[in-house]
């Protein structure tokens, strides 16, 4: 996706591009970069905006990169093969995201496209919704592809948490997003549900009044 940084909403380039099934994923990434005249252009900014599942928030004034790994294990335990910690700055909340992922694929991606910046999609999503939630002082926001439930959340005007969660079932998804209003002591009557899904919750609207659904493609 290409636009102007002026109008972020406004897309000048939009394209999807599969990867070549036969190749590793590492081997499919390099192959799509070298192959794709777009990635070879100038930007004002470059982001690489990957999917992560395991993160964890750190506020800037107690972060340290010497403890990066500490920070991580302490709310993941150990890394699997192959995975690194990683990090990078959230500077509308002030806050470091920690994250872990292919080590290889960031090697490769610092390689070949060096003045790209590696974020997590955690932080992609937050910035979307950032201003709308302090804004809005309570809200819950909901985004559900396939079998991943993200959720963030707003209260008193402050970022609360986020967190991505992969269920089974729809109900399984209904009980983690409601588990938000419980948690956090929100009233079912009055805080707004953004919700951004490409699937049917049905049961969500028994015990949420206010929701919202927004255009999955944004």
């Amino acid at each position: 996706m290409v636009y102007d940084l002026n109008e972020p909403d406004v897309f000048l380039v939009r394209e999807k591009h599969a990867f070549e099934k036969s190749s590793s994923f590492v081997n499919a990434v390099e192959n799509l970069i070298n192959s794709n005249d777009l990635l070879k252009q100038d930007f004002a900014e470059m982001n690489v905006v990957i999917a992560v599942d395991r993160y964890t928030f750190v506020p800037n004034g107690l972060f340290s990169t010497n403890l990066a790994n500490d920070y991580f294990k302490f709310n993941h335990g150990d890394l699997a093969d192959g995975e690194g910690v990683f990090f990078t700055l959230f500077d509308e909340a002030d806050l470091y995201v920690v994250f872990s992922y292919d080590k290889l694929f960031v090697d490769l991606i610092e390689n070949m496209l060096p003045n790209a910046q590696i974020v997590p999609d955690v932080s992609w999503r937050l910035s979307k919704v950032y201003d709308k939630g302090k804004k809005t002082v309570n809200g819950v926001y909901a985004e559900i592809s396939d079998n991943i439930l993200n959720v963030i959340v707003f209260k008193s005007a402050k970022f609360m948490m986020a967190n991505t969660y992969k269920f089974v079932s729809i109900v399984d998804a209904e009980y983690l997003l409601l588990k938000a209003y419980n948690v956090f002591e929100f009233d079912n009557e009055t805080v707004p549900l953004f919700i951004n899904s490409s699937v049917e919750l049905p049961h969500v609207k028994h015990f949420v009044k206010n929701i919202t659904v927004e255009n999955e493609n944004n």
